[in-house]
């Protein structure tokens, strides 16, 4: 297993064109990434 943990916030540059993915943990069964998006909003419902 890979973990990559540090600070969440650091690194995130001032614009992007697109997605930015950042791999935290990869292990067997578990995979965790940060993702960064420009204008990100996702509506979830009750």
């Amino acid at each position: 297993m890979t973990i990559n943990a540090g600070n969440l916030f650091e690194s995130i540059p001032d614009s992007i064109q697109k997605e930015l993915f950042t791999q935290i943990i990869d292990g067997e069964n578990i995979k965790i990434e940060r993702i960064v998006s420009k204008n990100l909003f996702k509506v979830f419902p009750d």
